[in-house]
């Protein structure tokens, strides 16, 4: 049933925050989404949500997340438990 499928989806979709959506539509690696929103939650991380998608910009372009294909980036639920958006940023050469 079609529209039992996606009434369900909805419903999913409507137990997370806007600002968790957000997140999670810009983090590279989805895996443990319901862990990921757990934390989320748990933490209050709506407030935060502008500083942490700044924050995956910049280091979805760096290369301790590019490298061997994204091995590197952490699980989501990491990266919001051990609140990696407070660690220094990469430096870049300035291009003077």
């Amino acid at each position: 049933n079609g529209a039992h499928a996606s009434s369900k989806k909805a419903r999913q979709e409507s137990a997370y925050s806007e600002g968790f959506i957000c997140f999670w539509s810009d983090y590279p690696k989805k895996k443990g989404r319901h862990e990921a929103n757990r934390i989320w939650e748990r933490d209050q991380l709506t407030s935060n949500t502008n500083e942490i998608l700044k924050h995956i910009a910049i280091m979805s372009a760096h290369e301790d997340w590019l490298k061997d294909g994204g091995k590197y980036v952490p699980l989501p639920a990491t990266y919001l438990n051990q609140k990696r958006w407070h660690d220094t940023q990469p430096l870049y050469p300035d291009e003077d």
